[in-house]
């Protein structure tokens, strides 16, 4: 069986050039602060900073705050699909509103179905989209809300 020539499968010594900055300090003045782990304490404070600016910008958007001020006036929104006033209603409100119940056929087809305050074939819904306030059900009017009437809703 033939041997391996010395330097070709032999381990060889790594040249002083080579050597880390742990072994030569004074070669690399700045190694020793990337070492300490203060870039991590940077790192981490940017990934806060950016975590905080987006749950700012998700939860303080202004139709995310119009929307929790609407369900804590009491309100709630019926919608019936293929109806393109509901489409835009939900389009004033971009979506965010989730106290909604779509009516079909009159029965609760989706969103907030869970003992809902008015039944679908109630025959107080006028139209769609409506607004029912169980709060107050007086103030329930059948609809296209623009954004200040909604702000009005909502007790601005």
């Amino acid at each position: 069986m033939a041997t391996p020539q010395e330097g070709i499968l032999a381990y060889t010594q790594p040249s002083s050039s080579a050597m880390p900055s742990a072994y030569y300090p004074e070669a690399y003045p700045y190694a020793a602060e990337k070492e300490s782990g203060s870039g991590g304490l940077m790192v981490a404070t940017g990934i806060l900073l950016l975590l905080f600016i987006i749950w700012f910008v998700y939860y303080m958007s202004p139709a995310r705050v119009l929307t929790r001020r609407l369900i804590r006036a009491g309100w709630v929104l019926y919608t019936r699909p293929g109806c393109p006033y509901c489409v835009r209603q939900e389009n004033v409100l971009r979506g965010k509103f989730w106290k909604r119940i779509s009516c079909r056929g009159g029965k609760a087809e989706s969103g907030y179905t869970s003992h809902p305050p008015l039944k679908c074939n109630d025959p107080s819904i006028t139209g769609f989209p409506y607004w029912y306030n169980h709060l107050s059900p007086a103030k329930s009017s059948a609809g296209l809300k623009n954004w200040q009437q909604l702000q009005k809703m909502a007790g601005h």
